[in-house]
C-alpha cells in the first residue's frame, strides 16, 4: 500500500447469521485465502477509529451494524449519522485529533460461548 498513514474503522465482529449486531462479514474476508489481512492490528500500522460506539457527547451518531458502506436501515459504515462517517469525516479533513477513540465492542453472547467450547447448538441461550 502506496500510502503516507492509514486509518480504519472496525465494528464489532459477528457471524454472518447475527447480521445485524456488527461487521457479519469482515472476518470471513480476513480469513478467506488471499485476502487474510486486519489493518485493525497494531502490527498493521493503522490507527484505528471508532465505529461501535455512541460517544456520550454525540447521541446522534449510530454504530455501525453491517458489513456495507451504505444500507437501507443507515447502519452502515457510510451512512448519515453513524460514528464511522463522523470519523471518516475527520480524518479526511486534517482533523484525525477529533475523531472517536476505537473502543471494540464484546462478542455476542453467541460468540463468546463458542470461543468458550459451547456446543453450537446451545450458544446464546
Amino acid at each position: 500500500m502506496h500510502a503516507e498513514h492509514v486509518y480504519v474503522g472496525q465494528a464489532r465482529n459477528v457471524l454472518p447469521d447475527e447480521a445485524g449486531q456488527g461487521d457479519h462479514l469482515a472476518a470471513l474476508g480476513r480469513t478467506a485465502p488471499g485476502h487474510h489481512v486486519d489493518p485493525s492490528r497494531e502490527a498493521f500500522g493503522a490507527t484505528v477509529f471508532g465505529t461501535d460506539s455512541n460517544p456520550a457527547d454525540a447521541a446522534d451518531r449510530r454504530p455501525v451494524l453491517d458489513h456495507d458502506p451504505l444500507t437501507g436501515d443507515r447502519s452502515g459504515y457510510l451512512d448519515a449519522d453513524t460514528e464511522s462517517v463522523y470519523n471518516v469525516g475527520r480524518v479526511t479533513t486534517g482533523h484525525e485529533d477529533d475523531a472517536t477513540a476505537y473502543h471494540p465492542e464484546p462478542p455476542t453472547k453467541r460468540d463468546q460461548d463458542l470461543i468458550d467450547g459451547k456446543p453450537w447448538w446451545m450458544a446464546g441461550q
